[in-house]
């Protein structure tokens, strides 16, 4: 794959001013829209400039951080542009963490999230008083403009609350160190990481490329690899040239349904601006997709023609009665954050879909897979990036696509200590006729006595698949035998397991009851034939132990944990 020369930071900065002269050509046409209103770009651009403007009466200069708790809305959106064209640092926090802070005093935030007041002379937070600050912050703007009158009593409930820090130790421009965003943290260790524009560029302009690639040969099997050879390399000029077609229409080319949080990479790169660059309108559900049914109930959703979400959200709308039919009349979308099991993977393949794989310190993406085809496990071919397999099976990658690095204590560290650049995804691969699977998390993996790694997540969703009636399969290790043994998760009173002092303790004759033998023997020999072995013991446990992740996905670690300390530990 022919790589994209490396941009400088100034050329990436001036990449957002084209995007707004493309989008101001037909100042008429609609870009963004909720349930309520439709935004124009002339509307978004107006807004833009009256908060540019407020924000510089707050004291906002070059350089400032510029911290946002909020939503996704237009009133968001338009604080992007104002930060962008004031060169401003752009933190964005998810509201439900700062709801989630131990204090309501300003000045106590530091305890809890640093990362508002790191390295940086001046902050400002802009946020809702909804999400559990104080009210007392300073209004962001006043009710003397005309946007539409939801957005102008969205902007009056707005505050915010001003911080003086010392001067940084390592100082670094705007643009070097542009978005400031957290990991998912589907891995329980969630991680603030730094986004040059360069890194954000370089994504876009890749993905632009697969997707049309893609879209033109969506009938070719998954042999073989990206031809993107044709595509030009970014540069201003190309750029232009691009959002040139992308705009000539007066009405958008399509209308993209925003289910995703623009706080996360993969919302915001790959979702919000991927598909402003595409000319797009872009649909927001004010539910975020956490109400599927509503999405086919509500006439502006449903008539969307791209999505792009997670697994589960996925999952969801395949179970309602007309929900994967719905899916199917798509035009296209990534589906991410997550692994594909064997049943969602079967409900999408022939779609206009795609899977996606990525990571937010590679700004997000990393594979990106061909158009309709879907497999359990399938991530794709890399697309923004080069990635290899380690001898031990972790895929490592490396690009122009890394993030700047990672925010520790107010430092900024960079992704790897490896002398050869390559950075470890945590991520266990196979490669398979030029296509990657995941196979788990290289921490999930569990050493067996004869020194071998045995790699849990594809059995374990194999026999979830089998036997629905279970929550979850997982495999564990008895402390003591070192031994092999399975955990069948299902919906059961907790009661069934208390034993009073001896809380915590496995009960095998309970075990006996609750899996009853043809199933215990049809369970074992199923997972001898998936695993390769049988399991020394075979327990079943409640639904109650299980952790989600911030996805809604099974947090397998945290709940593989629990459930080791619920059959092994005493008291």
């Amino acid at each position: 794959m022919r790589p994209l020369p490396t941009n400088s930071i100034s050329d990436a900065g001036q990449y957002w001013k084209l995007v707004r002269t493309a989008l101001l050509q037909n100042p008429d046409r609609p870009v963004y829209a909720t349930l309520q209103d439709t935004w124009t770009s002339g509307a978004l651009a107006r807004l833009s400039r009256r908060l540019a403007r407020d924000l510089l009466r707050l004291g906002v200069t070059r350089g400032t951080r510029l911290a946002l708790a909020l939503e996704a809305s237009a009133e968001m959106l338009a604080l992007l542009w104002a930060g962008l064209d004031l060169d401003c640092q752009l933190v964005l926090i998810a509201p439900r963490l700062l709801a989630k802070s131990p204090t309501a005093e300003p000045h106590q935030l530091q305890n809890r999230w640093q990362i508002i007041l790191q390295q940086t002379a001046s902050t400002v937070l802009i946020y809702q008083p909804k999400t559990g600050l104080p009210t007392a912050g300073t209004p962001l703007c006043d009710d003397q403009f005309d946007p539409p009158s939801n957005a102008a009593r969205t902007l009056c409930s707005l505050r915010v609350l001003q911080r003086e820090g010392g001067q940084p130790r390592q100082p670094v421009r705007a643009a070097e160190c542009r978005w400031i965003l957290a990991t998912s943290g589907s891995t329980a260790s969630p991680r603030w990481i730094a986004l040059p524009d360069t890194t954000i560029w370089h994504n876009l302009w890749w993905h632009l490329a697969a997707l049309d690639c893609q879209t033109s040969r969506q009938n070719d099997s998954m042999q073989g690899s990206l031809d993107l050879t044709q595509w030009p390399a970014l540069s201003a000029d190309s750029l232009h040239q691009f959002l040139q077609g992308a705009f000539a229409a007066a009405q958008p080319a399509g209308r993209a349904l925003n289910l995703l949080p623009w706080h996360h990479p993969f919302g915001l790169v790959l979702d919000l601006f991927l598909n402003l660059l595409r000319g797009w309108l872009i649909q927001r559900d004010p539910d975020g997709g956490r109400h599927p049914g509503r999405i086919l109930g509500t006439p502006h959703l449903r008539a969307c023609d791209w999505l792009s979400a997670v697994p589960r959200t996925m999952s969801e709308l395949c179970a309602l009665p007309d929900g994967r039919q719905w899916l199917h009349h798509l035009k296209g979308g990534i589906v991410g954050g997550a692994p594909i099991d064997p049943a969602l993977a079967m409900q999408l393949q022939g779609s206009q879909l795609r899977i996606g794989y990525g990571q937010g310190e590679a700004g997000p993406g990393i594979c990106l897979g061909a158009t309709g085809q879907f497999r359990a496990g399938l991530i794709g071919q890399a697309v923004a990036c080069s990635i290899r397999l380690q001898p031990d099976g972790e895929l490592a990658w490396q690009g122009a696509n890394q993030a700047a690095g990672i925010l520790i204590d107010g430092d900024l560290h960079p992704l790897t200590d490896k002398a050869d650049g390559w950075i470890p995804s945590g991520d266990l691969a196979d490669l398979d006729a030029g296509q990657y699977y995941f196979k788990g998390r290289k921490a999930d993996s569990i050493k067996l006595p004869n020194g071998r790694f045995f790699h849990p997540l594809q059995c374990e969703h194999r026999l979830t698949a089998l036997y629905p009636q279970f929550t979850a399969a997982l495999c564990l290790q008895n402390p003591v035998t070192w031994q092999l043994e399975l955990a069948l998760v299902c919906h059961i009173g907790i009661s069934s397991h208390h034993h009073g002092a001896n809380q915590g303790r496995t009960n095998p004759a309970k075990d006996e009851l609750l899996v009853p033998d043809p199933m215990r023997a049809a369970v074992q020999a199923r997972s001898k034939l998936e695993c390769g072995f049988a399991f020394a013991a075979i327990h079943t446990v409640p639904d109650t132990l299980l952790h989600w992740n911030g996805k809604g996905d099974l947090h397998r670690r945290a709940s593989r944990q629990a459930i080791q300390n619920y059959l092994f530990n005493g008291a």
